[in-house]
């Protein structure tokens, strides 16, 4: 598939640290989640490709260091990896039939819920350390 060219400058960086069979997911998260704009901010705390968020995937890191887009990448792929699957963007949570409502906690949210990506129905996927793109001391060291 092929993306709007804000999105696409940043496949090279993506295909780094995601599997090969992710890379298109996770380019459809960075067009619905910043349009590929590597300074993008949310009202809601997320910043950058992938929208790292205060109080959950950008826990500990500055805004700086969510707006590099090698770290907001490289922090989502461990997210991803690491246990968290796709859910931080969503995944799972069209289990409502209606949109996100902030005020009450249910419905759809993020880029996944919202606008389930293609070939995953949006189920939830797990990986195993076997499953990774490289391996856990290489992954850790990215």
């Amino acid at each position: 598939m092929a993306y709007p060219q804000a999105v696409e400058r940043w496949r090279p960086l993506v295909e780094k640290y995601f599997a090969p069979e992710d890379v298109e997911k996770a380019l459809y998260v960075i067009q619905w989640e910043s349009s590929g704009n590597p300074d993008a901010k949310s009202d809601s705390g997320g910043y950058g490709l992938m929208q790292l968020n205060d109080g959950g995937l950008g826990e500990g890191y500055s805004i700086d260091q969510r707006l590099d887009p090698e770290t907001n990448i490289r922090v989502s792929a461990q997210a991803v990896y690491g246990g968290q699957g796709w859910r931080p963007w969503g995944e799972g949570s069209e289990k409502y039939d209606f949109p996100y409502d902030p005020a009450t906690g249910t419905g759809r949210f993020g880029s996944l819920g919202d606008r389930p990506y293609g070939s995953s129905g949006g189920e939830y996927q797990s990986y195993s350390s076997e499953q990774r793109p490289f391996g856990e001391k290489e992954y850790l060291e990215k």
